[in-house]
């Protein structure tokens, strides 16, 4: 007997689903259209870009929105996406109010705990991008992944 079930994680927007992502400024070139300009300094939110193993896009999922300060990045989400969208890789995104593209020791930690729990499963964690109004920082350019 086969089962379907519906996926509710895909991007809405269909013309990023399989475009190559090779380095940090691809994904932040793509991940940035999914904040709003009006917003970007008011909350933290988090995306997760999910990737096939030819690291095209496969989805993209909000993974939270929180306050000022923070948001939070629940790992099993990120691989419940990973899995669901059949990806071999993530890419961890969220943004800063304050506009300050310093990676906290939070964002540390989750980056580790993340790449720790994908590993498990066999995903990988290509990188974490901070992002501001003014650009963004990247964990893996600055070889803390």
């Amino acid at each position: 007997m086969k089962h379907e079930f519906t996926i509710g994680w895909k991007t809405s927007n269909k013309k990023l689903q399989k475009k190559v992502v090779k380095d940090s400024e691809i994904a932040y070139k793509y991940i940035k259209e999914f904040y709003d300009e009006e917003t970007i300094e008011l909350f933290e939110t988090a995306y997760v870009i999910v990737l096939n193993q030819a690291n095209k896009i496969l989805g993209i999922h909000k993974l939270s929105e929180g306050g000022l300060t923070s948001t939070i990045i629940d790992v099993r989400k990120v691989i419940l996406a990973t899995i669901l969208m059949n990806g071999k890789a993530a890419i961890i995104a969220h943004n800063h109010p304050s506009g300050n593209l310093t990676f906290s020791k939070s964002d540390l930690d989750i980056t580790k705990r993340l790449k720790e729990a994908l590993k498990v499963c066999e995903l990988e964690l290509l990188d974490h991008i901070l992002i501001t109004t003014e650009g963004y920082k990247s964990i893996a350019d600055e070889g803390l992944l």
